[in-house]
């Protein structure tokens, strides 16, 4: 089993998934409402691209505000 997962909603019931990368372009099925479907990447993979840049930039906020309280400077969060 691959540890490498993207999280995806039936297309049946809308509930979310955990499907590992080894089973895109396989059928699958839904744990919760046995509906058959093949497992894809969102559709929408730039609006998740999006997202993980906003986590990524929240995460690296927080450990400049981290360094600065500690004492040892700050990152160098400017974009180029």
């Amino acid at each position: 089993m691959s540890s490498i997962r993207f999280a995806r909603s039936c297309t049946e019931c809308g509930r979310m998934l955990e499907i590992g990368v080894e089973m895109i372009g396989k059928s699958i099925r839904c744990h919760h409402c046995g509906a058959e479907f093949v497992a894809n990447l969102p559709v929408n993979s730039m609006e998740s691209d999006r997202l993980l840049d906003e986590k990524v930039e929240r995460l690296l906020e927080e450990a400049d505000r981290q360094l600065a309280r500690s004492g040892y400077g700050s990152l160098d969060l400017s974009r180029e």
